[in-house]
């Protein structure tokens, strides 16, 4: 399941939420992507400590996702429709 960026100064996950490293697939909508599937197979192979989701973020709450995802420690995030081309704006 994923989380949602319900506003600017929102965060995804209360503290404490992640006990190994996050990953994320980002986008609007989200929940139809095999990323956590596949990720998280790997994952799981290789013993990684590490937790990969989707999450749906909605195009005027991409930056403050971004941020927040960059402040809880997010490893990494893939980038899905319809934010493929504006995230540039936030790297």
């Amino acid at each position: 399941h994923g989380l949602a960026a319900a506003a600017p100064s929102a965060r995804l996950a209360p503290a404490g939420f992640w006990d190994m490293t996050p990953y994320a697939v980002i986008g609007d909508p989200v929940m139809h992507s095999l990323s956590p599937a596949m990720h998280g197979y790997w994952i799981r192979l290789y013993g990684l400590d590490a937790d990969y989701k989707a999450m749906q973020v909605r195009a005027e709450d991409l930056g403050a996702a971004v941020r927040s995802m960059i402040a809880q420690g997010y490893g990494g995030w893939n980038v899905t429709l319809p934010h493929k081309v504006s995230i540039m704006a936030h790297c």
